[in-house]
């Protein structure tokens, strides 16, 4: 996924790699789950648009990006969408330019908060151009695909660029937290990755799950829970996202220890 991010300090766009729980997560496609990406360093800022004024970047859809609308092939595509005089430029004789923010992650987690969304007037921002440059730099696993610029209120123009950043999906939050009982908390658990929850959550979803972690639970021997772990697991597989799209695909195991 590639949103534009802005120079905001004269020295390039400068980007982490993706590193697991350690970095950023960030939900890329708007399905709930956060994932582990590549990110922009915190002096460097986001293009962006807030939909629905709630305060923060819930997801792809509000970057400006290949999922900003149907037909944004990348981020400048994006912006050009917001030209209304077609002009080549976004400036304030667009009808959505106040609309526009820039979010400076400064503690670079993929989670946005009001203090690190700025106006463009705050940042001295005059106009963002749509034209742009086709570009092949690599860095840290993030590809720089476009490069185009915006304008300061004196006049001066600096970097701005369509990012293609690596990412981790097996390394992932879901969004929603689920409530649990306390008999639930006191279940069996492990962690989930990717697209499956957590096993104790993913078992509230699915009765099935439920009742095969009570029948682990309750069983008195190695044998008998060995017995159990693969309709288990594919039970706490199948309440993953887009299990229906991928589990015939699904590895058949048959060790388990």
């Amino acid at each position: 996924y590639d949103p534009l991010a802005l120079d905001l300090d004269g020295d390039g766009l400068e980007t982490l790699s993706a590193d697991g729980y350690r970095g950023a997560l960030f939900d890329h496609d708007g399905d709930g789950v956060r994932t582990a990406t590549g990110w922009l360093k915190s002096d460097d800022g986001f293009l962006v648009y807030d939909r629905n004024n709630d305060g923060k970047i819930n997801d792809l859809t509000e970057l400006f990006s290949e999922r900003f609308a149907s037909n944004t092939p990348h981020g400048f595509a994006a912006l050009s969408s917001l030209d209304s005089n077609h002009d080549g430029k976004v400036d304030a004789l667009d009808e959505q330019f106040s609309r526009l923010k820039v979010w400076r992650d400064l503690n670079e987690d993929g989670q946005s908060s009001p203090e690190e969304l700025f106006t463009l007037s705050q940042l001295n921002i005059r106009a963002l151009y749509t034209h742009f440059e086709a570009q092949d730099q690599w860095q840290g696993g993030n590809h720089l695909t476009h490069l185009g610029q915006y304008e300061t209120e004196e006049g001066h123009r600096h970097a701005m660029g369509d990012i293609n950043f690596g990412y981790q999906p097996f390394y992932s939050q879901f969004i929603d937290k689920l409530t649990l009982t306390e008999e639930q908390k006191a279940a069996i658990n492990l962690q989930g990755v990717g697209n499956v929850r957590d096993l104790r959550e993913a078992a509230t979803l699915s009765p099935k799950l439920a009742e095969l972690l009570s029948r682990y639970r309750n069983v008195t021997t190695k044998a008998e829970q060995q017995a159990l772990l693969p309709e288990l697991i594919e039970a706490w597989a199948k309440t993953g996202k887009g299990y229906q799209t991928y589990g015939k695909a699904l590895a058949k195991t048959t060790e388990y220890s």
